[in-house]
């Protein structure tokens, strides 16, 4: 995995989830993180894009399913 170092002037909040995702890597219930980078554009502020593995699920087909979703999963799927 390869990972670029964060700037100081990112959220904490960013920097807090990648340390998680580091950390938990090795789990079978969480995504793995495969990279990190760092981009800066002449006038934006610097922004950080997360790499990870891709999940076997499809959001689209999931929510026009015949099956309907339950108030819990729509809150679940909206909390990602």
């Amino acid at each position: 995995m390869l990972v670029t170092p964060p700037p100081a002037e990112l959220s904490l909040g960013a920097l807090h989830e990648v340390q998680l995702l580091k950390a938990v890597r090795l789990h079978p219930d969480f995504v793995t993180l495969r990279d990190l980078r760092v981009e800066q554009r002449p006038g934006q502020p610097e922004s950080m894009h997360l790499v990870q593995e891709q999940l076997p699920l499809d959001l689209y087909k999931l929510i026009y399913s015949e099956h309907p979703l339950s108030t819990a999963h729509i809150r679940y799927i909206v909390f990602q």
